[in-house]
């Protein structure tokens, strides 16, 4: 019986499904319709994992600051696939799958089943919006299915109409945690506003039992994940990188030297930023959910609808305190909240016009189509793909270019170069990582193989060792973007400029150089 459930179960949730491995082949820079992800951040998190496949340690061998769980997916990623996005794009897939399928539990607490079903299919549409997607491979992107279950746990308990929670979904939510803590743990705040206004709630009720039952159920998960993380540290004598790059370094240098006050303000302040019109679309269907969640709760228990709004409140609070002011793909975290709103104009619809669903059902392809093309209102990425291999992100045509007839991106030409010295070391020097390292197939030999944006007068060891690495020839080549803030005249007196390619990369000109030692140009 349960076999034949699971059957049932897996026909019913395969459109959704293959509709999100349809859906983000166009949409995300790491699927096998692009050339690669050119986005930094991805091409960061790719070579980290490279680095843990060939034994080099995160933070302790290689500087980024982003949680070991991020690079353990990238690791795996890149076992599967070398040196592509392609595995990335799998798990892209899948997440987007989850969204889907948890999206539609959501929204059959609210209006009909076929309705609810129907809606799930434009929930993408919301997500790849282009300011807060951006290419693909965030550590948001990964914790939305998450943010999604933790939602549908608080909603579920309007079927009882009391805030409780089983021990499987307190252990599950528990390992989630763990998981979100060790990817990006400013992405923790969803949980700790659930975790703390369920025990102060079980307090207030003098459930002291249930309490501790709680605490240490959730615990056990959060352990199961961190235990292991700790130990593979342990092991490999990292335990104090971990806690003085992961921690202190994102505490103290990434997130800079403000005010608690000055940081609460501009929480509120970059959320209702009025460059960006998509910012006011999603707080007006945050708005519009929360007002659905307090509407259809009245008469009920308003305990629920009040976790939903901390929960809410908690994750921006978290998400934005702790990183820059101006990334606006840190707003990918609050699109669950937004995604309730959606819910809330198909319940008006749902009560305006007299549905027969026996047509609705008839409406499911023509809803996959258009979710297949709606999102292309937002998100151009399909843009700069294989379907237009001429694209500005792989060349733009200069007669300052070596190849003035490249019809390649500076990473794949380059790589060309590089690969024709045995065993080339590279620096990717002055920036984030720009993929040179994925496109040449090399792992970094050095510690800071890239530039995090830091200020110097905040953390000033990434520019000294790179200038460092530079004066001692510790790389064969060394790659950068021509920038004002580069000194030229240290890198020319070991290195000579062998290459030259303009292209673009999130729509700004860049020109791109690369230098080899010059000794070995004799």
């Amino acid at each position: 019986m349960r076999m034949k459930n699971l059957k049932t179960k897996i026909v019913f949730y395969l459109p959704m499904i293959l509709l999100s491995f349809v859906i983000m082949l166009f949409y995300t820079r790491s699927s096998p319709l692009f050339f690669t992800n050119n986005w930094v951040d991805a091409n960061a998190f790719m070579t980290m994992g490279k680095g843990i496949v060939h034994g080099l340690i995160p933070y302790k061998d290689l500087f980024e600051q982003k949680g070991p769980v991020l690079y353990f997916i990238h690791a795996i990623a890149y076992i599967l696939y070398p040196n592509t996005f392609y595995a990335i794009y799998i798990f892209e897939s899948m997440a987007m799958a989850l969204n889907m399928i948890l999206f539609y539990k959501i929204a059959k607490f609210f209006i009909n089943k076929h309705l609810a079903y129907l809606l799930s299919f434009f929930l993408p549409a919301l997500i790849l919006n282009t300011p807060y997607f951006n290419m693909g491979d965030s550590a948001e992107e990964f914790a939305i299915p998450c943010l999604m279950f933790l939602i549908y746990s608080i909603l579920s308990c309007r079927e009882n109409n009391e805030l409780s929670f089983s021990k499987r979904t307190l252990f599950l939510h528990g390992l989630i945690l763990a998981c979100i803590f060790w990817i990006k743990y400013t992405l923790v705040g969803a949980w700790f506003g659930f975790f703390m206004f369920y025990g102060i709630y079980l307090i207030w009720k003098k459930q002291f039992t249930k309490l501790w039952q709680s605490i240490i159920i959730s615990l056990t998960g959060f352990m199961a994940v961190s235990l292991l993380v700790l130990a593979y540290f342990l092991i490999n004598n990292g335990l104090k990188d971990l806690y003085e790059v992961y921690f202190l370094f994102n505490m103290h240098s990434y997130s800079g030297d403000n005010t608690v006050w000055f940081k609460i303000y501009r929480v509120f302040a970059f959320f209702l930023h009025p460059s960006c019109y998509s910012q006011y679309v999603l707080s007006f269907l945050i708005l519009a959910g929360i007002a659905l969640i307090i509407f259809l709760n009245r008469g009920k228990n308003h305990i629920i609808s009040l976790l939903y709004i901390v929960s809410f409140l908690s994750t921006g609070f978290f998400q934005y305190i702790g990183g820059h002011a101006y990334i606006r793909y840190y707003l990918l975290v609050l699109v669950p909240f937004a995604a309730t709103g959606l819910i809330g104009f198909a319940r008006v619809f749902e009560k305006i016009i007299n549905i027969k669903w026996e047509y609705l059902r008839k409406t499911y392809l023509l809803a996959a189509l258009l979710a297949i093309i709606f999102p292309f209102l937002f998100n151009d990425n399909i843009l700069y793909s294989r379907l237009f291999p001429n694209n500005s992100d792989q060349f733009v045509k200069s007669p300052m270019n070596s190849n003035p007839n490249s019809t390649i991106s500076a990473q794949r030409a380059f790589a060309e170069i590089i690969n024709k010295v045995p065993n080339a070391t590279l620096l990717n020097y002055g920036s984030l990582d720009m993929g040179f390292y994925l496109a040449a197939n090399i792992v970094p030999n050095v510690r800071y193989f890239m530039m995090l944006n830091v200020d110097n007068d905040r953390y000033s060891e990434n520019q000294f060792a790179q200038d460092s690495y530079i004066k001692e020839k510790k790389t064969d080549f060394v790659v950068l973007v021509e920038s004002a803030n580069i000194d030229i005249g240290l890198l020319e007196k070991n290195y000579q400029l062998v290459a030259i390619h303009f292209q673009t990369n999130g729509g700004t000109l860049d020109k791109y150089l690369l230098y080899q030692k010059r000794e070995e140009l004799n």
